[in-house]
């Protein structure tokens, strides 16, 4: 009897201990009940409800699993994958605020993907009355949105004007419009940038923390939000994992949500898209998988939110051939799936050659090699990170835009020699070009989940100049040297000519300091190209030519107003024309809930019947 008790014991101990490894699906109740909110208190870091009958809820679906809490291990992160939630971390349930369903209209909206744009489309077309399918073709909810990790831009938030920061829209939209080079689409720019409070609102009524607000590279203000250090996951998986949750109990005559469903085409009538079909899973008795097979849905409209294409070879060798080669920060889902089916029916595409490589990736010491890189995220260097060359020496503004680190890192540093075994002998394989980024004990301390990094090995920890000089080969007296003009310009803050042009130095860099240094390079991380779209988020079909003959050859002359293709929208990395040719930090996860939001609306009230397409004026 006591082996018994005691074995009882053992379990309920065990239960306890190992439950929150274990995600929770709230239930209707605990949605569109009285949880209490989080107790969040803004930080600087320097540098609806369901319906009340008695539905079954996609929360009770197989197939609307939330994302797991569980990071993923391999190196298979995209876009913008860094610190990402240990195994053991379980996102909080959703404390969205209560908004009640208006009755059903009767409209079927399609949208396909199940990153931010997806989710944030999915929830304001439900909250206009459709019925929404969602399809993606991974096995989890979160896309490439789940793995951003620096934070969301937004200007005059609440968060902002409890910490007295100064910022205003004019200044979002002037430093958007100057990171893309006179590309931007500005009129995307103006809807994205005034529209960025109201995004911020949308998040946290699901009582989602973005109350730490940094400055990252690019901005003249600090307007990028983040959780804060005692939330678990990074911002992306906490963004897209409470809103997974919150769709998983929606009614599910409102929101069918199906994984592991590839788009393959999109299905049009008398010129307006009312479907699309993919392959889909099938399995035997069993469950286990034994195949796919082609399937159709038929709606009233379709959104795309398919992502980018930053692993796909095809496009990127067509539209930008140099930097294929290169590592990427996006796992092999990234094909531009929504670009490609939309092109067959003759949508525009723009600044398909307009692609980002991040300054930062890590390179792991065990394999330096990988093509698939985690991204060394901006946040570390807009907390005082510092990049050296081989040489000892900075050699760049650490907060200027991301495609003028990534230059300069090629110009001022060398590619890493890699000892390889190749047909059975040992031989010097040239590697990724590399820089080192140094942080401070006191700046590492800042940036939560730093532990993920150093399990990775991507952290190495010194104890003074001397000894970060050794440790990574570099000329002592230039590191020294280097160091104490750095800290110079910290003791003047204002006051300092820095020869690169840097303006905030969050810490100092004293000779006895603990110094934490990790290896990065360049990788193709974002892509600012895709389908072109209007401020409502209609995808555009490509402008008619006024062909003239000039001898034997054809000119030509595109128009300037296109038409929408009815009954498609599009939001996300899917689409281009936001960021021209690059992307500010913190700018993503914007767009994505911004035109997300959009696409939502505008799709749920869209006339069925086949309109005549709309002219739009294109600057």
């Amino acid at each position: 009897m006591k082996t018994v008790a005691l074995a009882l014991l053992v379990a309920v101990v065990a239960a306890l201990f190992y439950y929150p490894t274990f995600v929770h699906i709230p239930s209707t109740e605990e949605v569109s009940g009285k949880t209490a909110q989080r107790a969040a208190t803004p930080t600087l870091a320097m540098s609806t409800a369901p319906s009340a009958q008695p539905q079954q809820t996609n929360a009770e679906s197989e197939s609307a699993a939330a994302p797991a809490g569980q990071a993923p291990t391999a190196p298979t992160a995209s876009a913008v994958a860094s610190a990402v939630a240990s195994p053991s971390q379980t996102p909080p349930s959703s404390t969205a605020q209560v908004v009640e369903l208006p009755p059903a209209t009767g409209k079927k909206v399609i949208i396909v993907g199940g990153g931010l744009a997806g989710m944030s489309a999915a929830i304001e077309a439900i909250r206009a009355g459709a019925h929404v399918d969602m399809l993606e073709k991974t096995t989890r909810w979160g896309g490439n949105s789940e793995k951003a990790s620096s934070g969301m831009n937004a200007a005059r938030t609440a968060a902002q004007i409890k910490l007295n920061l100064k910022d205003s829209v004019e200044e979002f939209y002037k430093d958007t419009i100057a990171s893309g080079h006179g590309l931007s689409n500005e009129e995307l720019v103006d809807v994205m940038t005034k529209e960025s409070a109201s995004a911020y609102d949308f998040l946290t009524s699901f009582d989602i923390d973005l109350n730490t607000v940094t400055k990252l590279g690019g901005h003249s203000r600090a307007r990028t939000h983040r959780p804060s250090e005692k939330v678990a996951g990074n911002v992306g998986w906490e963004i897209t994992s409470t809103l997974s949750k919150y769709l998983a109990t929606l009614p599910r005559d409102r929101l069918s949500m199906k994984l592991g469903a590839r788009l393959t085409s999109l299905v049009v009538e008398d010129g307006r898209v009312v479907g699309v079909k993919y392959m889909k899973r099938v399995r035997d008795a069993n469950g286990h998988e034994t195949g796919e097979e082609l399937a159709e849905l038929r709606g009233d409209s379709v959104i795309l939110a398919t992502g980018g294409y930053s692993r796909a070879d095809d496009l990127l060798r067509k539209y930008i051939p140099k930097i294929v080669d290169l590592p990427t920060t996006n796992g092999p889902f990234a094909e531009g799936d929504g670009i490609k089916v939309a092109e067959q029916i003759n949508a525009s595409l723009i600044h398909m050659d307009q692609v980002q490589l991040h300054p930062t990736s890590f390179v792991s010491p065990k394999d330096p090699l990988a093509k698939t890189k985690f991204l060394a995220p901006e946040a570390l260097r807009g907390l005082g990170g510092i990049l050296i060359n081989q040489d000892g020496k900075r050699f760049v503004n650490e907060l200027d835009t991301r495609d003028k680190v990534t230059q300069a890192i090629f110009k001022n540093c060398k590619p890493l020699m890699v000892e390889q075994e190749v047909n059975g002998q040992m031989k010097t394989v040239v590697g990724p070009v590399v820089a080192h980024l140094i942080m401070t004990d006191e700046a590492v301390k800042l940036f939560p989940n730093l532990q993920f990094y150093q399990a990775k090995g991507f952290l190495r920890g010194f104890l003074g100049v001397e000894e970060l000089a050794e440790g990574l080969e570099l000329p002592g007296n230039t590191l020294k040297q280097t160091f104490a003009e750095y800290h110079e310009c910290f003791v003047r803050q204002g006051n300092c000519a820095d020869p690169f042009g840097k303006k905030d130095f969050p810490f100092g860099t004293r000779s006895n300091d603990v110094f934490h240094a990790m290896m990065i390079t360049p990788a193709i991380h974002y892509t600012m190209g895709g389908l072109e779209i209007d401020k409502e988020a209609h995808v555009l079909r490509a402008a008619a030519a006024e062909n003239k003959d000039e001898g034997d050859e054809t000119v030509e002359a595109p128009t300037t107003t296109k038409e929408i293709i009815p009954g498609l929208f599009a939001a996300g990395e899917v689409t281009g024309g936001v960021h021209g040719a690059n992307r500010l930090g913190g700018n993503s996860l914007l767009e994505c809930v911004v035109f997300g939001r959009r696409a939502g609306r505008g799709a749920a009230v869209t006339s069925s019947a086949s309109p005549s397409a709309t002219p739009v004026s294109v600057v």
